[in-house]
């Protein structure tokens, strides 16, 4: 009797095994991407981060980051400050991680500093995951992953230039969510997330254009018309409503023209002194240069994000420092489904089509 019960007991574990074992290797690709993002996030935020962003803001520059906190959070400066003193004449419009940070700070307990690095840390980590998986449906499983750690590799140079810009990291996982349901043309999620974007960074706007410029090529006019209409509307009405709420921006300081004429001229100069070092050429220049290459190869919605980013990258060279590459990320996420897409085929166009099979017809499964 009793060697009965140990028998049933051996065959429960046995099942129990098996069980726990099929269901790992079922999901043994979702489990080696939570594995690769922690352990990404990990490297980046600790070997990167906490040498040059989170330690220095926590005790070298620990005033400065109180006090921009302060004043975003109550959109009251110290006497004599401006908004350009910190860094942009518009920093008191980007409050979503702010309030956010703010609530968790008296939810918590946890001092800023820590609550600010953990919001960076859970908002890398999603962006990562959330990225492959949205690049997946826009490449091969393969391509994705590449994709993915390109990215990850890119983040190295978004920790310098700055001490205080917590809304970068949120602002990437809002765009990745964005470009997801634009290509899945979900006009309420867009209109959602684009309000939430604008909210915690307004650059969010360029959302718009990719849903029009998507719907535009994809032959449906009618459609590009009324449902892009709809979201630039929505966003900039949100951008304009910021704006009346939170007074006191120094947008308007200088002439535009001055301000541009400025960036242009420390852009020039920043890239020549740096090289092939400068940051937007090391992010950049091999993703755009892959678009191009095959643009024949697009999807309608990779169009849209290729020309959005394209047309983009001039502005920013004209209206922020260009080499703080934390801020441009979106344009690097608007041209990585185009760039896995165009160099799937371009690498593809140079092997031997299997035998039996002519290149036009591989070409066509694909």
């Amino acid at each position: 009797m009793v060697e009965l019960e140990i028998r049933k007991q051996k065959i429960i574990n046995l099942n129990m095994k098996k069980k726990l074992y099929q269901f790992f290797y079922r999901f043994r690709g979702g489990v080696l991407i939570l594995i690769f993002a922690l352990l990404q996030t990990t490297t980046l935020q600790h070997w990167i981060g906490e040498h040059h962003l989170y330690g220095p803001r926590q005790f070298a520059l620990k005033n400065k980051t109180l006090e921009l906190h302060e004043a975003i959070l109550t959109n009251k400066l110290k006497e004599g400050k401006t908004w350009n003193d910190y860094g942009g004449g518009s920093l008191n419009h980007r409050i979503g991680a702010v309030y956010i940070a703010e609530a968790l700070r008296r939810i918590s307990g946890k001092s800023l500093f820590s609550i600010y690095k953990w919001m960076d840390h859970a908002a890398l980590f999603s962006v990562l995951v959330i990225l492959f998986l949205f690049l997946r449906t826009q490449a091969s499983s393969e391509y994705a992953l590449i994709g993915t750690l390109f990215f990850a590799t890119s983040q190295v140079t978004t920790y310098f230039y700055h001490y205080f810009h917590p809304w970068d990291r949120i602002s990437q996982l809002l765009w990745v969510l964005g470009l997801w349901f634009v290509s899945k043309n979900q006009l309420k999620r867009v209109i959602a997330i684009l309000v939430l974007g604008v909210i915690v960074k307004y650059d969010f706007l360029m959302l718009a254009s990719v849903y029009t410029l998507f719907l535009f090529f994809s032959g449906r006019a009618v459609e590009s018309f009324w449902k892009g209409g709809t979201v630039t509307i929505v966003g900039i009405v949100t951008f304009l409503c910021v704006r009346a709420l939170i007074p006191n921006s120094d947008i308007s300081v200088s002439p535009v023209w001055d301000r541009d004429w400025s960036f242009l001229s420390t852009n020039l100069y920043l890239m020549k002194e740096a090289g092939l070092t400068y940051p937007p050429i090391l992010v950049f220049s091999v993703p755009t240069l892959i678009t191009l290459f095959g643009w024949n190869k697009l999807t309608p919605f990779q169009k849209g994000g290729a020309i959005t980013a394209l047309i983009a990258t001039p502005i920013y060279f004209l209206t922020s420092f260009f080499n703080e590459t934390r801020a441009e990320m979106p344009l690097l996420m608007m041209l990585l489904p185009s760039a896995l897409r165009a160099s799937s085929h371009l690498l593809q166009s140079d092997e031997k089509p299997p035998r039996g099979k002519s290149l036009a017809e591989v070409e066509g499964a694909i």
